[in-house]
């Protein structure tokens, strides 16, 4: 068990609620912006998406492993035993269209992607981007949009952003959203203590290198 806190977004009075009073004018400019700037939209589940998905997500990965400190295959062991690419072919297989991938590309290139569960709630799973890309196009803020707008359709109560640990601009970009802070507690049950093994490992790892990260 461990004690966390994530973002969540409260859905009720539906998506025109959400637009005008939750999220920010910040964002919503940000989410015109992106509109105008020509991103070209693939939502679905399927292998194909799910690979493309994929290859954003282990760069970004290791990109940010990189500007934390970590060692490279470090993140690579962690990416490959806790977060497979089987595993969210899977996830997306057995969960059929409660799990929505959304992944914005500027012309042939991918900028960002997320992944969406839905049931009563949805949860936004894991994301990734291109920074180069993703920055001056602000695909990020484009597909929370459309994923929120989708799950107030849907008729989801809470858009739950995930854990932002102490990265203070992760948590204000969440909240630019209308997303606020709950602390709950984190269980996790696995035949392999894998999880265990990531965290002591890149404990050590940080002692021995100086982790930059927060």
């Amino acid at each position: 068990m461990r004690k966390r806190q994530a973002e969540v977004l409260d859905l009720s009075g539906g998506f025109d609620v959400v637009w005008r009073e939750r999220i920010t004018s910040r964002t919503r400019n940000y989410f015109n912006r992106a509109e105008k700037a020509g991103l070209t939209l693939h939502h679905g589940n399927g292998p194909d998406l799910v690979e493309k998905f994929y290859m954003l997500y282990e760069a970004s990965i290791l990109r940010w492993a990189q500007q934390a400190g970590e060692l490279q295959w470090l993140a690579q062991w962690r990416l490959r035993h806790i977060d497979p690419l089987d595993k969210f072919k899977g996830m997306a297989q057995m969960l059929g269209d409660r799990c929505g991938i959304w992944l914005a590309c500027a012309g042939s290139k991918p900028a960002a992607g997320i992944i969406v569960i839905k049931d009563k709630n949805a949860h936004y799973m894991r994301g990734a981007m291109d920074r180069d890309i993703a920055g001056p196009s602000h695909a990020n803020e484009y597909l929370h949009v459309l994923a929120i707008r989708d799950a107030c359709e849907k008729g989801c109560n809470y858009y739950q952003m995930g854990e932002s640990g102490t990265s203070k601009p992760l948590t204000h970009f969440k909240r630019r959203f209308g997303a606020v802070s709950y602390d709950y507690e984190d269980y996790h049950l696995e035949r392999l203590p894998l999880l265990r093994m990531d965290m002591t490992m890149r404990s050590l790892v940080k002692r021995v290198i100086g982790y930059r990260g927060e």
